[in-house]
């Protein structure tokens, strides 16, 4: 599990817009453990990276599935590991 500080940073982005979507219903869903406003939240990975998988966005030159194997995988690795195509 992760805290809103932990995704926060794999996302690259600051733990208050993390709060502020769960305000306005929106991201991954949470675990908050209490009522108070200060209660810990926590997200579970299999949450966000489905929440990751909803959002991803193909390049519109990016070769079918089946043409994969011509590229020696490169692509797959381009977009699941971050390596660039260099």
């Amino acid at each position: 599990m992760l805290s809103t500080e932990q995704l926060a940073e794999r996302w690259g982005m600051n733990g208050n817009t993390l709060r502020k979507w769960r305000m306005a219903d929106f991201g991954p869903p949470y675990l908050k453990f209490g009522d108070a406003q200060t209660s810990p939240v926590r997200y579970r990975l299999e949450d966000i990276e489905a929440f990751e998988r909803k959002f991803m966005q193909q390049p519109s030159n990016a070769p079918p599935e089946s043409s994969n194997k011509q590229f020696g995988g490169m692509w797959s690795n381009a977009v699941f590991h971050g390596k660039d195509d260099k």
